[in-house]
């Protein structure tokens, strides 16, 4: 047998005899670290993950071995089998029996867990019984990053008392955090059951204290991520249950991530959250995905905000949400805002709505057109009809008049706007559709023989015929160029509009049928493949392609949203100009049969149902159906003139004024 073999042997025969031959003696040090200081010192070296680990080997006549030894030693959380959380192995040189090996071990292991310590032999098995690990590894638990583990009823799970009861006692826990990083706070208190993450109390001065001398952050922080609170006030005398004064800048801030979460939550008799400040915001609301403030009130006013010199409300919502919602459950007011020599309410909005209600328009009864015009009602009860050319389709408005395009009369009727007079009748190419005005003419698409006619508006004088791409359809008008797009073709022809030269014919998807602007981009409707490419008007470039519904026909746009008329599944898709996202697809009831057409009147988008001879009209703050009204057999194009809706009936020959 070989010294090896025989070394083995006789520490396997020691160790089931109980013999203590092998003494383990393992300790937490840095070697020649001085003691400990009282006093509170700025370390620059952290301790490191090594412990010392000495025994002493005897063969098998028990003298002591001397020499070199490749030794393995291994930690379990079982005394016998089991797979080791950590292992090392290494040299460990022998001197008359003893040695000492400095292991690097992990220290997320050492969390209050019984563990065992297997040491091997090269070559041979591990040796049995593994030796447990007794308290005074557990010095890990002292140094920084350490976690301290375990279930304890009724106490907590680390317990620090200061017991100096004198007027110059100290801190029961004092906590420094040198971190520059934003998210590392000296002191962290987290609670994933049903209590608190940090809970202070006292009979004296403040339960809690936060102090901050940053430009950025906090004193205190509170986070939740159910359905709790981040921080929570309450008082049960006559005191505050949350007192925050700040002397320039917030006193306090409240935020919530997610979308069914709240900032600040304020419940009282009489006050449910009270703010005040000299010169800043007295309470200032901010949501990602709400509303910043959200007020409800069972009879008084929902929200009452003052100011003597700056805003009474400031609110900003950068997504597609409301920046202030108030709601009054009796007959007082949602919201009511006051100010002396300032603004009473202030609102501002990235992309959506700054200020939103939920009445007919954007202010209680007509529209501001309708209000300038002294147009009292929003729609005409009794529409009123007038004849023009062979099956109306495409209809435009050039501030006095309304040009519409008779596809198989091969002309536009002129009508005035006041009152429908015939005013002339112009002829243009073979089957004409879609019709823009550039603020000097009318551009009219000639579907069949892939020209666009350009005619004065003032007096109907043709200007000039150009040649497109094959099957034009839509119109529109990006203030410099038209652009006319071209449904055999998958095709937009631009044309300069000043003297109708040739600038650029982008490429889109399958059947582009209208075409909308929004200030910065054109968007398309695709009818081939129920799509809408959006070409960047200065140049042509491709956006963006956003999915709609089955055989989209009509496009306009509200200011933030692009609404698509989806003929074959009878919805509207409305898509969000900023990025494409879809944020609502409108169906039956509020969508009528076959939706064709679609424009706004500065509140509502009036969206054409072919099939049912109706137009629909949905406020567009809330998608929410206003009221559905008759026009004409199977209506086809519709236009505003700032006052009225005009509808094309391309079954009677006429036009309907709403």
């Amino acid at each position: 047998m070989n010294k090896k073999q025989m070394i083995v042997s006789s520490i396997v025969v020691a160790l089931a005899m109980i013999a203590l031959f092998l003494t383990v003696v393992a300790v937490w040090a840095r070697p020649g670290a001085a003691a400990p200081q009282t006093a509170l010192v700025a370390s620059t070296t952290i301790l490191s993950n090594t412990i010392s680990y000495q025994g002493r080997l005897l063969d098998s006549n028990g003298d002591p071995v001397d020499g070199t030894q490749v030794m393995t030693f291994s930690l379990y959380t079982t005394p016998s089998g089991g797979t080791p959380l950590w292992s090392q192995s290494g040299s460990v040189v022998i001197d008359e029996g003893l040695f000492n090996a400095y292991l690097e071990i992990s220290p997320a292991h050492f969390n209050g867990q019984q563990l065992w310590l297997g040491v091997q032999l090269q070559g041979e098995a591990e040796m049995t019984p593994r030796q447990p690990l007794l308290p005074t590894p557990y010095a890990l638990s002292l140094r920084p990053g350490a976690v301290i583990s375990g279930s304890r009823a009724n106490v907590g799970a680390l317990n620090v008392v200061n017991s100096d009861g004198s007027t110059s006692g100290g801190y029961g826990i004092s906590a420094i955090n040198y971190s520059q990083r934003m998210w590392s706070p000296a002191i962290y208190g987290e609670n994933n059951g049903n209590s608190a993450g940090i809970y202070g109390r006292s009979d004296g001065w403040h339960g809690a204290v936060g102090w901050n001398e940053s430009d950025n952050w906090s004193g205190v922080y509170g986070r939740n991520n159910g359905g709790g609170r981040g921080v929570f006030g309450e008082n049960v005398g006559a005191g505050h249950g949350g007192y925050f004064t700040s002397t320039e800048g917030t006193g306090l801030f409240g935020g919530s991530g997610g979308g069914v979460g709240i900032g600040v939550q304020g419940h009282g008799p009489y006050v449910g959250v009270y703010g005040e400040s000299a010169d800043g915001f007295g309470l200032r609301g901010f949501s990602t995905n709400d509303a910043g403030i959200y007020a409800i009130s069972v009879n008084g006013p929902a929200g009452y905000f003052t100011s003597t010199n700056g805003a009474g409300v400031h609110a900003n919502s950068q997504e597609d949400r409301v920046a202030v919602f108030g709601e009054n459950r009796g007959n007082a007011a949602g919201g009511y805002f006051t100010s002396t020599h300032g603004v009473g309410l202030a609102a501002s909005s990235g992309d959506g709505y700054a200020f939103a209600t939920l009445g007919p328009s954007l202010i209680q009864g007509p529209n501001p057109m309708q209000v300038a015009l002294l147009r009292w009602y929003p729609a005409i009860r009794t529409p009123m009809s007038f004849t023009v050319g062979m099956t109306p389709d495409g209809i435009a408005f050039d501030g006095a008049n309304m040009w519409v395009t008779n596809y198989n009369g091969h002309d536009v009727s002129v009508l005035r706007a006041s009152d429908g007079a015939h005013v002339m009748t112009v002829s243009v190419g073979s089957f004409p559709t879609g019709i823009a005005f550039d603020g000097a003419n009318m551009w009219v698409a000639n579907s069949w023989d892939s020209t666009l006619s350009v005619l004065r508006a003032r007096d109907g004088f043709h200007v000039m015929t150009l040649t497109v791409g094959t099957g034009p359809v839509g119109v529109a008008f990006d203030g410099e160029n038209i652009w006319a797009t071209c449904y055999d073709s998958d095709t937009v022809s631009v044309l300069r509009a000043g003297d109708g030269s040739h600038v650029m014919t982008p490429t889109v998807g399958d059947r582009p049928l209208e075409i909308a602007f929004d200030g910065v981009n054109m968007w398309v409707v695709n009818q081939g493949d129920g799509t809408v490419s959006v070409l960047r008007a200065s140049d042509g470039s491709h956006v963006m392609t956003p999915t709609v519904g089955s055989l989209p026909n009509g496009i306009a746009f509200d200011g933030a949203n692009m609404w698509v008329a989806n003929l074959q599944d009878d919805t509207v898709s409305v898509i969000r100009a900023a990025d494409g996202a879809l944020v609502r697809t409108l169906s039956p009831p509020t969508v009528g049969d076959k939706p064709i057409a679609i424009a706004f009147d500065g509140a509502n988008m009036w969206v054409v149902n072919s099939n049912d001879g109706t137009v629909s009209i949905i406020r567009a703050v809330d998608f929410a159906l206003v009221e559905t009204v008759p026009v004409g057999e199977q209506p086809q194009g519709i236009a505003f003139d700032g006052a009225n809706m005009w509808i094309t009936n391309f079954d009677d020959n006429t036009v309907s004024k709403r």
